[in-house]
């Protein structure tokens, strides 16, 4: 999207009524989107804090290899002083910026002291965990957790790669959940079905969050809207 699109869809999920906004941190799309213009990250978490009011608003996730940690604090600690409402999730980054930046992918224990870092700023965080180590990082640091599950797994494997991360992290004290739904898996937009579906296996599962990517982005078009998503979401909360 242009960057007036990407304010004009800030502004209809907020009024909407959804619970926030994330945005992604790469130098590239890769194999998502091999052809869209990729823009910063931060800079556009800004602009899109003045296209609404009170929503809440992050990265999902940080890419370790990207900026420093202190760089980071810094620029999210700043926008969360105007009041604004930020939550910055923190990965190890991807293997197509690494490759970009020649820097390694994080360790565990550089992924914790980076998560660390952040929330010395007083920047609320969750940490992207497919794996016990990262998990372990996610637990020390008190916040949220956030998982695909494991790159490019879908379905059953999903659910089960998750499952079994989630019962260690509710074992170990964990809390604040979130699941991401990534591009080429199915559509939870395609129709109210599969909205409905995706919401009840992932609430069943004990997960507090999930995080869809924007309708336009799934390989099936969609045929809901933001406003059509909240109410199933309303509705789905009201029958418990």
């Amino acid at each position: 999207m242009s960057l007036s699109e990407l304010r004009s869809e800030a502004s209809s999920v907020e009024k909407a009524g959804l619970a926030g906004i994330w945005l992604p941190d790469h130098l590239t799309g890769g194999t998502f989107f091999p052809n869209g213009t990729w823009k910063g990250s931060l800079t556009t978490l800004t602009l899109l804090a003045g296209a609404t009011e009170s929503i809440r608003l992050g990265l999902l996730v940080a890419s370790t290899v990207l900026r420093p940690a202190a760089s980071l604090a810094l620029e999210l600690a700043t926008l969360q002083g105007t009041g604004r409402n930020i939550l910055c999730g923190i990965g190890r980054g991807a293997e197509r910026d690494a490759e970009c930046t020649g820097r390694s992918l994080a360790s565990s224990s550089e992924l914790y002291m980076y998560a660390h870092t952040v929330t010395e700023k007083g920047v609320p965080v969750v940490v992207a965990a497919n794996g016990p180590g990262s998990l372990a990082s996610a637990l020390q640091i008190g916040g949220g957790w956030v998982t695909t599950g494991g790159y490019g797994i879908t379905g059953p494997e999903k659910e089960q790669a998750v499952n079994t991360l989630l019962a260690e992290w509710r074992l170990q004290g964990g809390h604040d959940a979130f699941v991401l739904i990534d591009p080429f898996e199915a559509s939870p937009w395609s129709s109210e079905n599969a909205f409905r579906t995706t919401i009840s296996t992932w609430s069943a599962m004990g997960i507090d969050e999930l995080v869809l990517w924007d309708p336009a982005s799934y390989r099936v078009p969609a045929t809901l809207t933001y406003s059509d998503a909240a109410a199933l979401l309303q509705d789905t909360a009201s029958n418990g």
